[in-house]
């Protein structure tokens, strides 16, 4: 809400103006972790994918001896799944498509 108030004799054009407003403070939004991109087209290649159904076969084997709680198998998995994914496919990189393309450009023209 805004108010002005005319008529002050301080010779100048000018008025004097109160304001009233509302502020709403967001919280901070916890970031996310990252979320990890491993290169999967490389498992069309017949060679990688056996090393890499190897290389998990042996790491569960490991894993079947153990006798943990749920919790512990769970996040052991997704470790043996991580590093085993880092080693043997690498992560994806991330490209950047252009914004604009010839083909558009040539519509332009």
């Amino acid at each position: 809400m805004t108010r002005t108030y005319p008529g002050e004799d301080i010779g100048s054009d000018h008025d004097l103006v109160l304001a009233t407003f509302k502020v709403k403070l967001n919280s901070k939004r916890k970031a996310k972790s990252p979320r990890l991109h491993f290169d999967l087209e490389k498992l069309k290649n017949p060679s990688i994918s056996k090393t890499f159904r190897a290389q998990i076969g042996g790491k569960f084997a490991a894993l079947t001896l153990i006798d943990n709680y749920v919790n512990t198998m769970a996040n052991s998995l997704k470790e043996v799944l991580v590093s085993t994914a880092e080693e043997v496919l690498g992560r994806k990189r991330r490209t950047i498509q252009t914004w604009i393309t010839n083909e558009v450009l040539d519509l332009c023209d």
